[in-house]
């Protein structure tokens, strides 16, 4: 045997700590990396669905106070051609109360849903198409639904400042 090999050997055999924290060392190490691989693969998709399936749009502009219609038309004026579309929406973070339990969400309000149909594709996980709630609806993700229980028809209550 080569001497680093009988060291090696020597160390395993003689000194049970010396084994035994080597053991969950590479152990420690080999879980970390399965760990990030997981991690890496879960999520590597979510923001190509997000904003090539979800959120159909090119640019957003945030205003800081409500923006009126001539503001809107001065803005598709000033822009030489490269706008062709625009759709306003109220977008806040309010607060959704439900059996006890409160998260915090984003709330989008359309100014008109014809036009903002063709910037927010909202569809079910099957990918089957969804409307556009009515006065005293809203459409919840899945995953806001599921960790609150929340099941279609009932009553939710949204908290702003």
């Amino acid at each position: 045997m080569k001497f680093l090999h009988k060291v090696s050997m020597r160390n395993i055999v003689r000194y049970k700590k010396r084994f035994f924290m080597m053991v969950l060392g590479i152990g420690g190490c080999t879980a970390l990396l399965v760990t990030g691989f997981g991690i890496r693969d879960s999520v590597s998709d979510i923001a190509g669905m997000q904003y090539e399936q979800v959120q159909i749009y090119d640019i957003g502009i945030t205003f800081a106070n409500g923006v009126q219609k001539p503001d809107m038309e001065a803005l598709k004026a000033g822009s030489d051609g490269r706008i062709d579309r625009i759709s306003c929406r109220l977008e806040e973070s309010v607060d959704l109360d439900f059996n006890g339990r409160t998260k915090s969400v984003y709330l989008e309000v359309p100014e008109d849903v014809q036009e903002n149909s063709m910037f927010l594709n909202l569809h079910t996980q099957d990918g089957d198409p969804i409307g556009y709630p009515k006065g005293g609806e809203a459409v919840l993700s899945a995953k806001i639904a599921e960790s609150l229980g929340i099941r279609p028809g009932d009553t939710v209550t949204l908290r702003d400042n």
